[in-house]
């Protein structure tokens, strides 16, 4: 048995042999590839191979990195950073109209969380999502 978990570390511990994790399959693919760096470091390229070939194509990153994406991830980060330089310009006039009481300023200022939560959400989604790294759920 000791020789196996020498020679197999994955193996000894109840783990699956050709990730390094769980056997139940719980590893993430993050775990499988710093479990490859590990043995690439150690000099066992043909396990390290073995690891990264068993991800197959789960090895790409989770968002696509097309020219559309960056392209509409860049444009909602512009009309975010708009919306906030909007304000800026233009945050004397909304105090003015709010510190009133009408309904319509209060109307108005739920309008523009409402714009700047709808943009800004969908500029951080699209932004994580072209890097590549999605929520655990």
């Amino acid at each position: 048995m000791l020789r196996a978990i020498i020679h197999h570390p994955a193996r000894g511990l109840g783990m699956h042999p050709a990730f390094g994790g769980p056997a139940n399959g719980a590893m993430t693919k993050f775990d499988a590839i710093m479990t490859a760096v590990t043995f690439a470091e150690r000099g066992e390229a043909a396990t390290a191979q073995s690891i990264l070939s068993g991800l197959g194509g789960r090895l790409t990153a989770g968002g696509s990195r097309s020219w559309g994406r960056i392209a509409k991830t860049i444009g909602l980060g512009a009309a975010s950073l708009g919306l906030y330089g909007a304000l800026y310009v233009f945050q004397f006039p909304i105090l003015d109209s709010t510190s009133r009481g009408s309904g319509s300023a209060t109307a108005a200022v739920v309008a523009i969380v409402f714009a700047f939560s709808v943009v800004h959400g969908a500029f951080t989604g699209h932004f994580w999502d072209t890097l590549g790294l999605k929520a655990k759920r």
